[in-house]
């Protein structure tokens, strides 16, 4: 048995690995955000949200784990993973809407258009998930490269695109929100928003960098900053718990409004 460039054995896929460690670390992150927020009463729309955004990324990555049962077998793992994929990325579209929905619920121009986000958006995910389940499920599916030790996953351009275009529409107006916030506090007041910008930050980074994945090397760095990220948004949002993310300073002026809850 020999060790490949990402440090595992050759016989371990290195997609299934990291994939299975990513989802345990949004599953742990999520359930101990969820004990926090729970323990200080801090139960506010933002903070579920973003908790929200942890538990269909853990789901997401789950769904991408999966399919390496079948691995010893090429037709079945391709199968498998056409449908892992096509299903998973259904809760990683419904993962950044909810991000979207954070920053709606932030601003408060724009809380009373959360409905209209909630409905463009699953249009656009069933839109995009029939599409990507017509070209990948019933077109060119996965196939798992045994000399690379990674998973070749066939994506459909289009399909490739409608996840750039909803993670920037989500990702880009928070790392912003966050970022503005970082400059208007001082002291520890400035730790929270820190965390989450640089944690949105890794996240905007990660993505891409997993795409373009043609090693082992890059394919486990992309994961593992996915991980380090959804551990500094975790810590975002239990750091000061009983501050609440809509008391962070958002674009021109301070929200205090405990009065915005479920």
């Amino acid at each position: 048995m020999y060790y490949n460039g990402a440090m595992l054995p050759h016989n371990v896929p290195i997609t299934g690995a990291m994939t299975t460690f990513v989802a345990l670390v949004m599953f742990i992150a999520w359930l101990y955000a969820t004990n926090r927020v729970r323990r200080s009463g801090a139960a506010q729309r933002p903070v579920l949200f973003l908790n929200n955004y942890f538990l269909y990324m853990a789901i997401f990555s789950t769904c991408l784990s999966v399919p390496y049962i079948w691995l010893s077998n090429a037709s079945r793992f391709s199968l498998a993973m056409a449908i892992g994929y096509t299903v998973g990325h259904i809760f990683c579209y419904i993962a950044f809407m909810y991000i979207a929905r954070m920053v709606f619920a932030l601003e408060p121009r724009l809380v009373s258009k959360d409905r209209v986000v909630v409905v463009i958006w699953l249009l656009a995910v069933i839109g995009v998930t029939i599409l990507n389940a017509k070209t990948m499920i019933w077109g060119v599916r996965p196939v798992f490269d045994h000399v690379r030790n990674l998973t070749e996953f066939n994506v459909n351009p289009v399909v490739g695109n409608a996840i750039v275009v909803m993670s920037v529409f989500s990702l880009v107006p928070a790392v912003i929100l966050f970022g503005i916030s970082v400059f208007k506090t001082r002291g520890v007041a400035r730790v929270k928003p820190l965390l989450l910008t640089l944690g949105f930050l890794i996240v905007m980074v990660a993505g891409p960098l997993h795409d373009v994945a043609r090693s082992g090397t890059v394919y486990a760095t992309a994961d593992f900053l996915s991980a380090v990220s959804m551990a500094l948004l975790c810590l975002g949002v239990v750091y000061r718990v009983e501050r609440n993310l809509n008391e962070v300073p958002t674009i021109g002026h301070v929200i205090h409004s405990p009065s915005n809850t479920v």
